[in-house]
């Protein structure tokens, strides 16, 4: 009933095609679940527990929140590794810059994925310095975690596998790898459990991307941005990955 009011709706404005070209489908598996896990933990807690009653200023809170801890995060980490007069010139610039602050109040698993970066890179800092256990282990969980963010985090365990083999700390690196690969193999299972074949196929295919994401490399060297086809050219994102 609720598709068929939907599709009266769309086709009283005229927006039929639009509603053509539109499809749910279940389970969600365009990216890894934590992230939707938890604001979708957090939207059924307030009582969002259908699209209808969805309230796009309540799901902002936790994000402003978790914003707020960014700008701390980022004071810490630069305040270890440079000085508190750097410290607070960055966590003043980062807490002020409109674009910043406009997105970071948005649900999106990036922002999410900032706050793993900083944590992350506080611990291996805080490791470098102690060499506790404790701090090996959460910074294993906490990067590894970010490849059940979004695709995209991979580049976290990544990064921290680099930085233990610059420091020539390879048996670190290699724990690292393991935890990642845990953590990839979680997402692997969770589209098994629900449906491996779908799972796949809408990885393969949603919103344009190939399984293995070659089009965002060459769409670099065919339009000259790192972004989907469908976007406007945006120079400063070039200008951003250069930095």
């Amino acid at each position: 009933q609720a598709e068929d009011g939907i599709r009266d709706l769309v086709r009283s404005r005229g927006l039929g095609d639009v509603y053509k070209r539109q499809r749910m489908v279940r389970p969600y598996f365009e990216d890894p679940p934590l992230f939707g896990l938890i604001m979708g933990s957090y939207a059924i807690s307030k009582g969002m527990d259908s699209y209808e009653k969805v309230d796009a200023g309540a799901l902002r809170w936790p994000m402003i929140k978790l914003g707020a801890i960014n700008v701390f995060l980022l004071f810490f980490l630069v305040y270890f590794l440079a000085g508190f007069w750097e410290a607070v010139c960055s966590s003043l610039l980062y807490a002020t810059i409109p674009s910043i602050v406009l997105s970071s109040r948005l649900p999106l698993a990036e922002n999410f994925l900032i706050t793993l970066t900083l944590l992350s890179l506080i611990l291996f800092f805080l490791n470098s310095k102690i060499n506790s256990k404790i701090f090996s282990l959460l910074l294993y969980l906490i990067s590894g975690s970010a490849v059940l963010v979004k695709q995209t985090g991979i580049y976290l365990p990544a990064t921290i596998t680099f930085l233990f083999l610059a420091g020539e700390k390879k048996k670190m690196a290699l724990w690292s790898v393991i935890f990642t690969l845990f953590f990839f193999l979680i997402w692997i299972g969770y589209g098994y459990y629900y449906d491996f074949g779908r799972f796949l196929r809408v990885i393969g295919v949603f919103s344009g991307r190939e399984i293995r994401l070659p089009s965002m490399i060459i769409n670099l060297f065919d339009t000259f941005r790192i972004s989907e086809k469908m976007m406007s050219t945006d120079g400063i994102i070039i200008w951003g990955w250069i930095s």
